[in-house]
């Protein structure tokens, strides 16, 4: 069980991370909008999978627990963009990196202890993070409102893992996916309509990326990670993205020729082995 979760979640972390390659790609297409077509992507690819291998139907108290996980899923994503309008980007990004800090809370207050080291574990990831982040990290009072929406966005992803942990235990993760998905994509447009920005702020060429953002970061992505809380804590799902700068900057290097920054040269391996702390020592639940 361990090997194949462990593969599931080096899948889905690099699954993740290839989300800012193709942003570039994206370019002239506002971030609200390119978020509602990557989960409305998502949730008729699931929805188009279930037409051909059947799932079992929801439960009212299932289907009230997603309403508002999918609901804080879109907010997240526009807390995020938000946030990078508002503050620095590198503020953003550590500030987001804030995820399993509140599932450790709120686990706390659910009394559901966690293990030592995952709190040590937690403590060194943070550092590998700040320290990736540091040269553009600011605390100027013009970026006091980037931050506070920055962390609000943690704290709604935060909140969307714990439900997910609770309706995974006895709901199939296509199932949760698919309706996950569709909710935080009508959150989102009603969000971008709000904002004035048009969901048909697309052209054809930015469709083939579309498609990508639905089905490798969010399905590969996103809902693997879903289907991994089945077997383990939010908060060892919740770190998990602390890994994503690195592997972005790796994939910058292989296929755009950047410059690894010096940051995340250093604070790298520092969050590898913070990750890897939390990961170990979590306890597997059984199939």
């Amino acid at each position: 069980m361990k090997i194949r979760l462990g593969i599931i979640l080096t899948l889905a972390l690099f699954s993740i991370s290839s989300t800012a390659l193709v942003i570039r790609y994206l370019d002239g297409v506002p971030a609200l909008v390119m978020a509602f077509w990557r989960m409305i992507t998502a949730s008729t690819m699931l929805w188009v999978f279930s037409a051909f291998r059947p799932k079992k139907t929801l439960s009212s108290e299932q289907k009230k627990l997603i309403l508002f996980a999918g609901f804080f899923l879109g907010c997240h994503f526009a807390c995020f963009f938000l946030a990078v309008r508002n503050t620095s980007i590198a503020n953003a990004t550590f500030l987001g990196c804030m995820l399993p800090v509140f599932t450790v809370f709120i686990e706390y207050f659910q009394k559901k202890n966690n293990n030592k080291m995952t709190y040590y574990g937690l403590v060194v990831a943070l550092a590998g993070a700040g320290i990736i982040q540091w040269e553009g990290l600011s605390i100027a009072d013009e970026n006091i409102f980037g931050n506070f929406i920055a962390l609000l966005g943690a704290l709604f992803i935060a909140i969307t893992f714990i439900i997910a942990g609770k309706v995974r235990e006895n709901t199939d993760t296509v199932v949760y996916g698919r309706m996950l998905f569709f909710v935080a994509g009508i959150t989102l447009l009603f969000i971008s309509s709000l904002a004035g920005d048009s969901i048909f702020k697309i052209s054809s060429k930015h469709i083939p990326w579309i498609i990508f953002l639905g089905f490798v970061p969010s399905i590969l992505g996103h809902n693997m990670l879903n289907y991994a809380l089945k077997y383990t804590s939010p908060t060892s799902i919740a770190s998990l993205p602390l890994g994503e700068p690195i592997l972005a900057s790796l994939f910058g290097f292989l296929i755009f020729n950047e410059t690894i920054p010096v940051g995340a040269i250093a604070g790298g391996p520092i969050i590898l082995i913070g990750v890897f702390l939390i990961l170990r020592h979590q306890p597997l639940n059984s199939d």
